[in-house]
């Protein structure tokens, strides 16, 4: 499509599909628009056809179904295929339970909580502190005494024990306490259910998904495919990215080249070696 600027847009699902491989692929995409006088004449599917075999364009973003007569200008016979593998695993292991306990919130939930905690019990033991009847009523010599006897409410609080602040205290002090103590309220129940699924539902380790995955844990796992195949080739010819890495691997461990037809040699790499078995 034509843009009143002059430049030209293009979308749809072919769109789509293109601009994925580009980023996959690490591509520039260019568009090179059709002749519009000669899709006027023979249409569009022949002027793009033309495109590819004089070699302007590289793909075709357009969907057509092969005609005999388009038969005759060029041969459809050879796709295109992307990661056209399917990967074989061994069941995944458990994840270890030591960090359960600290699992139901992210690092910043974390962060948030205990530096508010600790600002809350700076604020409440300055309220405190310059109080001084109260002071002389608690027996409150000094600001650490102050600062004591707050941590022993926040711990009690946030552990369910219950706790309570004297009315005789300021309300700008009780005030503070008691939105602290509804929003305890909220992050504890929240910390409790998401522990308690955390305890009750096996969380396993994250499966391989695609090469890259697999290369990036070549120390983990190894992989193990069919020699002499397409996939086996490319690894093998592979001068960078994750495919030499998977060359290297087994090229160090030729073990894992299984001949073709063999599949359950296959399988026995994978349970007994742990390793990830790639085939078509």
């Amino acid at each position: 499509m034509k843009l009143p600027s002059g430049n030209y847009s293009y979308f749809g699902i072919c769109h789509d599909i293109l601009t994925w491989m580009v980023s996959y692929y690490n591509m520039k995409l260019v568009y090179v628009p059709a002749n519009t006088t000669r899709i006027a004449k023979l249409g569009i599917v022949p002027v793009l056809i033309e495109q590819l075999l004089n070699m302007e364009v590289d793909f075709v973003p357009y969907g057509f179904a092969p005609t005999p007569e388009l038969w005759q200008q060029a041969d459809f016979s050879i796709p295109v295929a992307i990661q056209y593998y399917s990967m074989l695993q061994r069941w995944p292991k458990e994840e270890s339970r030591l960090t359960t306990l600290v699992r139901p919130f992210s690092l910043t939930v974390w962060i948030v909580f205990l530096f508010s905690s600790i600002v809350l019990i700076v604020f409440m033991a300055l309220l405190t502190h310059f109080d001084r009847n109260l002071s002389r009523e608690c027996n409150l010599t000094s600001f650490m005494d102050a600062i004591s006897r707050h941590v022993n409410y926040v711990i009690t609080v946030i552990t369910g024990q219950g706790n309570n602040i004297s009315p005789k205290e300021k309300f700008s002090l009780r005030f503070v306490a008691g939105l602290w103590c509804l929003t305890m309220m909220v992050l504890v129940n929240a910390y409790s259910s998401i522990l308690t699924s955390y305890l009750a539902v096996h969380k396993l380790t994250p499966i391989v998904n695609t090469v890259q995955e697999l290369a990036a844990r070549s120390s983990e796992t190894e992989v193990t495919v069919h020699y002499g195949t397409e996939q086996t080739r490319m690894f093998l010819r592979a001068t960078s990215g994750a495919h030499l890495v998977l060359g290297n691997s087994l090229r160090n461990n030729p073990k894992l080249l299984v001949e073709g037809g063999k599949i359950f040699d296959g399988l026995k790499n994978v349970l007994e070696l742990g390793a990830t078995f790639i085939t078509v």
